[in-house]
């Protein structure tokens, strides 16, 4: 492993461990086994390198959505498929909680929230997309803001299935695929 990915990776680990703020140059340098300097030559700075860590997390959790959409070839199987996922996603711990500490984060950095925004607004234009091309009837498409509605459907499941392990994610997220297919359809 190179020192830039070391570094990554012992970021988003101290960010999970010990929350954004607790984080140290040092702690992160320490854990990665480099140099201190490391994080300016390669980040310019521990805030940076922070955030490029917390967004990699996030990009890394939408990995299987975004092979969903890609795959997807009819209306029901995507509906479903993103539904299964944000129920049973496969993230991590480590994610988890990174996603947690970016959110907040997030409220107080314009530059985070700018990234955080960027990462979910590329999420849901993909959605849209798929949903287009999935969901063509002649020469309509699904409207935007209907597919825009569903991505945060999607994202709201994930968000509780996250928070609260408890929470009946399944049966909601059967009779919200039920429901979204018929809207997305009419």
């Amino acid at each position: 492993m190179n020192t830039r990915q070391a570094l990554l990776t012992a970021a988003s680990e101290v960010i999970a461990d010990s929350g954004w703020h607790a984080a140290s140059s040092r702690t992160v340098a320490a854990r990665a086994g480099v140099p201190l300097g490391a994080i300016t030559y390669h980040f310019g700075g521990k805030d940076a390198l922070l955030r490029e860590a917390a967004l990699g997390e996030l990009h890394s959790m939408f990995a299987t959505p975004w092979q969903i959409m890609e795959t997807s070839t009819e209306l029901a199987e995507l509906v479903h498929r993103m539904l299964d996922w944000s129920h049973s996603a496969d993230v991590t711990a480590r994610q988890q909680a990174v996603l947690l500490e970016l959110m907040v984060r997030a409220r107080h950095d314009p530059e985070t929230a700018a990234g955080l925004g960027a990462g979910l607004a590329a999420y849901r234009a993909q959605l849209v997309a798929s949903l287009a091309r999935v969901g063509k009837r002649g020469n309509d498409e699904i409207p935007a803001a209907a597919a825009q509605a569903f991505a945060a459907q999607c994202t709201g499941t994930f968000l509780h299935f996250m928070i609260d392990p408890t929470y009946p994610t399944g049966p909601a997220a059967e009779a919200a695929g039920l429901a979204w297919i018929t809207a997305l359809r009419a």
